[in-house]
């Protein structure tokens, strides 16, 4: 059942600009403002990675043309200039698949520097034992076992992810077609 959400545009903000939230298995986390000017770090952080690592970045294939005069012009390819070329379809279906793996990645740094930094929640003293009682691995780390008991118990949807980036940012200004912008960045980010 979606959640009302005019209760949340009334939620009380606390006096540090923060706002409590409740997730869908009833979690209540303190949430921080969010302007979303750390996405832009995360982006570089995983480009930084992965060239560290080896690995290529996303790019978008290109094709060249002879212009009037016989000057040489570049253009990327889209959805029309791939038609009838194997290749450039080829190149395309790898590029979309790289960029999908890149923004995966960089979703994955944010979304765990989100809970790091921005939600504040207790971790209950319980879990630690039931998870290793099913088998499961509890990291040992602090920050790792507030990432995986954010990941596993209290952002439990794609839907209590949103929401939480959504109060998170309007607690920053952010309001309005911004805020529907940074939504659908991050919604595409994680997949829809």
């Amino acid at each position: 059942m979606p959640r009302d959400r005019s209760a949340r545009k009334a939620a009380a903000v606390t006096p540090a600009g923060q706002r409590p939230f409740t997730t869908s298995r009833g979690v209540v986390v303190t949430l921080k403002p969010y302007s979303g000017l750390a996405q832009s770090a995360d982006e570089e952080a995983v480009r930084q990675t992965w060239l560290a690592e080896g690995r290529a970045l996303p790019a978008k294939p290109t094709y060249t043309l002879t212009a009037a005069g016989g000057v040489v012009e570049t253009h990327e390819h889209d959805e029309i200039t791939i038609k009838g070329d194997a290749e450039a379809t080829a190149a395309w279906a790898k590029w979309q698949a790289d960029e999908a793996a890149f923004q995966q990645a960089v979703s994955e740094v944010t979304v765990r520097g989100f809970i790091l930094d921005y939600m504040e929640f207790a971790i209950d003293p319980a879990w630690a034992a039931k998870a290793r009682a099913k088998r499961v691995t509890v990291p040992t780390d602090a920050y790792e076992a507030k990432v995986y008991y954010g990941l596993t118990e209290v952002l439990a949807t794609r839907g209590d992810v949103f929401e939480a980036f959504a109060l998170a940012s309007e607690l920053a200004g952010v309001t309005g077609p911004q805020l529907e912008a940074a939504r659908e960045a991050f919604r595409g980010a994680v997949g829809k």
